[in-house]
């Protein structure tokens, strides 16, 4: 079941469209009602809860990393993001292995992450094969984030040898939701979109469509005018800078 919902301030026009999946497990009907339905706690209300991880896709330039910036801000200060204040404050592992760390202490700085008295509540992996994930098991164990961040999907998958298009490369970002959920840590996972004009919705999610189906949601930023090339400002962007 595919749902959106665009905020307006931090990006204009900003759509996040999330596909809730559920695991299938046979039992008694009687058995499975007594379970009882534990409440949903949530790290932004209605969009990301904990222990569940989301993609969050766009295209080049659009804005995906200050967004994950902003997040990242908001949990670790307890403070607002994209309209909402956020349900959990606490720590932030960021898997920043896109850009050169020079790029991200700048974003960083920037964005005032220095300042904040939570400072020693965040910490920075500069590099993750996503076909090993020892590291990032041994990094949970011991700060055990509130909120992982992975900028990106491509650059921790580049050594595995596997195509984003085959339904094999779904495989490991399974592994990878598992991990999180296990020790309560929500994810999000940075991925680029197609440039296929004629694709609508999830389909503009770059690869197999089994990606898709291995997260708990899908968040996409869209362009106000995609098709305007003459226009600069066709794609959304923040009100911060790296």
């Amino acid at each position: 079941m595919a749902r959106s919902r665009s905020f307006q301030g931090w990006l204009k026009p900003l759509c996040i469209q999330w596909l809730i999946t559920t695991d299938l497990v046979s039992f008694g009907l009687a058995d499975f009602m007594e379970q009882g339905t534990d409440a949903i706690e949530w790290v932004i209300p209605g969009i990301l809860p904990k222990g569940e991880t989301v993609l969050l896709a766009a295209q080049a330039k659009c804005g995906k990393t200050l967004l994950a910036t902003d997040i990242a801000y908001a949990v670790l200060s307890g403070t607002q993001v994209i309209g909402e204040q956020v349900g959990v404050q606490g720590r932030v592992l960021l898997i920043s292995s896109d850009e050169s760390g020079n790029s991200t202490r700048r974003r960083l700085k920037a964005r005032g992450f220095d300042l904040l008295p939570e400072v020693e509540n965040m910490r920075v992996m500069t590099h993750l094969d996503i076909s090993d994930l020892s590291p990032l098991e041994q990094e949970l164990e011991v700060f055990r984030p509130h909120l992982v961040i992975i900028d990106s999907l491509t650059s921790i998958t580049r050594e595995s040898g596997l195509n984003e298009k085959d339904a094999e490369f779904a495989r490991p970002i399974y592994k990878l939701k598992d991990l999180l959920g296990r020790y309560g840590a929500a994810g999000i996972l940075i991925h680029h979109q197609n440039k296929d004009k004629e694709a609508k919705g999830i389909d503009k999610v770059s690869g197999s469509a089994r990606i898709v189906a291995a997260t708990w949601g899908i968040w996409q930023l869209l362009a106000s005018d995609p098709n305007n090339e003459q226009d600069l400002t066709r794609w959304p962007h923040g009100v911060t800078s790296s």
